[in-house]
Parts: structure tokens; C-alpha cells; sequence
């Protein structure tokens, strides 16, 4: 109640700040007249600042509901228009009564006020609009500011974290590991080749840190060079599949997306088992929307709920979805029928500066049926 008393104050306080600034130029004039009366033209202007302030948020309102956005002109112009003949109509018809009933108050008969003030009316319901119109645009401007930060921030904690699911020491004495064991297995050549991965994939990271959104292209970029470590570890245990469209590629996708989700197929679906399994990477382009998944015919999910759901990499990544797209995505994570989880995803298609440099040399294998490595 306090705080609402408070509102009110301060906004009866703008309102009669308004009444007094342009109350003082009427002073001014009428201390040049024979008469000298001030008091009148004071309260004059008082009362049809007051009047404004019963019409104001009638005002704002219209302004929230019917914007003159692009888009919606076509609609809320000649809404605005009519509202605010009526309103001035009103607002005349209110100050020439409150003539009528408070004696001390210079008004003129209603037909005279029509006449007179009608114009400058109209204009004052379009300033108050305006003026609305503008505090609205700066509010929404801070707050798109502050999402930017917390998307930033955001994309921070994504990066950090893809850094520290592949560089945490069981992933490096792995990947190291199996190096020296082909070193001494005399193939220097598939050692040089995952060397020279885990360094071209680093120089992925550090080239997309201060990027939120990528093309898929330059993001499968990225997935293809952590696949091929994978694939070097795992050997034939292990099968990529990519079934992605030619038009998905242009479209544009949050960075390091799709990285955490293979890992976490990997991890929890294929490593486990002797046999190993195969992920699927698939993208397309659906009318307006980019839809991708990642899916394993691994382990499945388990008997305790969503395996890996509430982990950092999948909480990661739907909170990242929530923050860029809010109502317009879609995240999910199913069982299959063969068994495994499949995560699906669907954010809406933007289309994606076309890529250049190291992004277009990427080769997207589309295999339908074998499950082929990559190369």
C-alpha cells in the first residue's frame, strides 16, 4: 500500500511539475496585462495538466496495445487516429465542464473551446503517446542490453565448459595414450594425424570465443575435427553417420551446440559397450524452423530418468536455447526405438552469413546406410 501510495505521488507530482512549467508562461503574459492577475492563468494550466493525467494511461495503454512498429502500422494507425479525436474530444468537454463548476477557473462555452484549442489538444495526445512510445523502446532496449549480457555470459560458461569436457585429464591421458600406442605400434602417421586434430580442434574453440551464433556449416566444422579424435580412439567400435541437408548448412545455430550432445551420446551410450554403437548427426531446414538432432543406439536411458539430463552439458545447453530463442525453441530428449536417446532440437532458421576461409573447406559425408568414419 506504501509503495503504491507512493506511485501515485510521484506521479501526481509530474503531472502538477508539467502544469506549473507551462502555468508560468500564462503568468508571465498576464503580468504584462492591465489587469496583473496571475492566480487564474495558474490555475488554468494546472487543471488541464490535471485533466491529461485522468487521460494518460488511457493513452499509454493504447500506445502498449496498438504500436506503431513496423509490421503493425497498417493496423494501429487508424485506431490512434480515431482515439485520439475522441480523446481530445473529451478532454475538451472535461476542462470546459470543470469551467462550469469551479468559478475561479477562465474557461470558455464548448463550442468556443472546440475552436480554439482543438489542434493543440490533438497534438499534446500524440506528445503523451510519443513520450510513452519512447520510455517503452528505452526499457525494451536495457533489457535486450541486459539479455545480450547474460547471453555473453552465458556463451562464456558454454565455451569453459566444452573446454573442460575435452582438455579434463581422463580425456587428455586417452587421447595421449593413444598416440604413444601407435606411435609403438609403428604408425607415426595416424599419431601425427591426431595430433594435428586436437590441435586444429583448440584452434576452433579460440576462433569462435566471442561468437554466440555460427553457421552449421563452421559448427559441423568444428564436430567433424572432435569426431575424428573419437574415431581414432574408438576405431571401428565407434560409426558417424551425418545426415544433413544442403540448405541446413546456411542456416545459423548457437556455437559449440552440437559438441556437448555428441559427447554426451558417446560417453553414456557407446563407450560402455564392447561392441560399440553408432551417433547420428542430422539437420535440416523445416519451413521456418532449423531442426537438429543427435542421436545413439547405445544404452538407452537407464531406470533413474534421462541419462545425462542433469548434467552440465544438456542443463548447459537448454539453458543457452531458453536464453537466445525463449518460446521459440524446442529441446527434447527421447529413448528410440533400437534402444538408445536421441536429443532433438528445433530453433528458428535464420539464415547465416555465408562462410569463408577454413568453414567452407568442410566435408559433410551424408552416409544412408554404412556407418563410415570420418576422413
Amino acid at each position: 500500500m506504501r509503495d503504491r501510495l507512493r506511485r501515485i505521488a510521484r506521479y501526481l507530482g509530474i503531472w502538477t511539475l508539467i502544469g506549473l512549467f507551462f502555468g508560468t508562461q500564462a503568468v508571465i503574459y498576464a503580468a504584462y496585462l492591465p489587469t496583473q492577475e496571475w492566480q487564474r492563468p495558474m490555475l488554468s494550466a494546472l487543471a488541464d495538466w490535471y485533466i491529461w493525467a485522468m487521460f494518460a494511461p488511457i493513452i499509454l495503454a493504447l500506445g502498449r496495445r496498438f504500436p506503431l512498429t513496423q509490421g503493425h502500422r497498417r493496423r494501429s494507425l487508424p485506431t490512434l487516429v480515431i482515439a485520439g479525436f475522441v480523446i481530445t474530444l473529451l478532454k475538451i468537454t472535461a476542462r470546459s465542464a470543470a469551467g462550469q463548476i469551479i468559478p475561479q477557473l477562465p474557461t470558455l462555452p464548448l463550442q468556443g473551446m472546440l475552436l480554439s484549442q482543438f489542434h493543440l489538444n490533438l497534438a499534446t495526445f500524440w506528445a503523451i503517446l510519443g513520450i510513452g512510445s519512447a520510455f517503452r523502446y528505452y526499457r525494451q532496449f536495457r533489457e535486450r542490453e541486459l539479455q545480450t549480457s547474460l547471453l555473453e555470459a552465458r556463451l562464456a560458461e558454454a565455451r569453459l565448459q566444452v573446454l573442460q569436457m575435452q582438455l579434463q585429464p581422463h580425456f587428455l591421458f586417452n587421447t595421449l595414450h593413444t598416440i604413444s600406442a601407435f606411435v609403438q605400434e609403428g604408425e607415426p602417421e595416424i599419431a601425427d594425424r591426431m595430433i594435428a586434430r586436437l590441435g586444429e580442434l583448440l584452434r576452433l574453440v579460440l576462433d569462435t570465443a566471442h561468437t554466440q551464433e555460427v553457421s552449421l556449416r563452421q559448427e559441423l566444422e568444428f564436430l567433424q575435427r572432435y569426431l575424428d579424435i573419437q574415431q581414432l580412439r574408438f576405431q571401428e567400435r565407434l560409426r558417424i553417420r551425418m545426415d544433413v541437408s544442403d540448405e541446413a548448412l546456411d542456416g545459423r545455430i548457437p556455437s559449440l551446440l552440437l559438441q556437448p550432445l555428441v559427447e554426451n551420446a558417446i560417453r553414456h551410450g557407446i563407450s560402455s559397450r564392447s561392441e560399440g554403437g553408432t551417433v547420428t548427426v542430422r539437420a535440416a531446414r523445416v519451413r521456418s524452423e532449423l531442426q537438429v538432432g543427435v542421436r545413439d543406439d547405445g544404452v538407452g536411458l537407464g531406470p533413474v530418468g534421462v541419462r545425462g539430463e542433469n548434467g552440465v552439458g544438456l542443463a548447459n545447453t537448454r539453458a543457452r536455447l531458453e536464453q537466445l530463442y525463449g518460446a521459440r525453441h524446442r529441446f527434447a530428449v527421447d529413448s528410440t526405438p533400437d534402444g538408445g536417446v536421441q536429443v532433438s532440437i528445433a530453433i528458428p532458421w535464420i539464415d547465416a552469413v555465408p562462410a569463408t576461409g577454413s568453414a567452407s573447406a568442410l566435408d559433410v559425408r551424408r552416409s544412408q546406410g554404412s556407418g563410415s568414419a570420418p576422413e
